[in-house]
């Protein structure tokens, strides 16, 4: 009974969601084929041979690889076409600080439950990112790590590390 907005900007990707979406009778997922991030334009985007793995390009780093243009669309202007989630789950490859710093600006009633897998390396203000979404009352429920010393860094931060399956 639910609604689900599932956000992909290649169109490879694209294609196999809306495959699966059709083979399982999916009624209830709407697509767009943007990517997300906190402006509404043209932006280069990063190929990977890994369908997983691309991501938009904020430097150019990566000359000799493969790149396409794709359409972004901000927070706000997704909720405006859509609706407002209950929960935003995300793995964009460095680019949710933007997403998240976005999400802080918004003027909404009821905040979403966010899920996302961090990269480390690809921000650069987190922590003041992170401290906005304190101030609006977000809380840390599930932190977890793919490594074993990830792992002691969570539990010396005062977090119980989680060594299962989230589901």
């Amino acid at each position: 009974k639910g609604r689900i907005i599932a956000v992909e900007p290649l169109p490879k990707n694209m294609q196999l969601l809306k495959k699966n979406l059709d083979l399982n009778k999916n009624q209830i997922t709407k697509t767009m084929q943007v990517g997300l991030s906190n402006v509404i334009k043209k932006k280069d985007f990063l190929v990977s041979d890994h369908s997983n793995l691309g991501h938009i390009l904020e430097n150019n780093n990566y000359k000799n690889k493969e790149r396409i243009k794709i359409q972004t669309i901000n927070l706000k202007q997704l909720i405006k076409r859509t609706f407002c989630p209950d929960f935003i789950r995300m793995d964009i490859e460095g680019h949710e600080e933007k997403i998240l710093k976005d999400l802080t600006n918004l003027k909404l009633k009821k905040f979403p439950i966010i899920c996302f897998e961090t990269h480390l390396t690809k921000y650069k203000k987190m922590s003041y990112v992170l401290k906005k979404l304190f101030n609006k009352g977000y809380r840390i429920k599930y932190a977890s790590s793919s490594s074993e010393n990830g792992s002691l860094k969570l539990k010396a931060l005062g977090y119980k590390p989680i060594f299962q399956r989230i589901k």
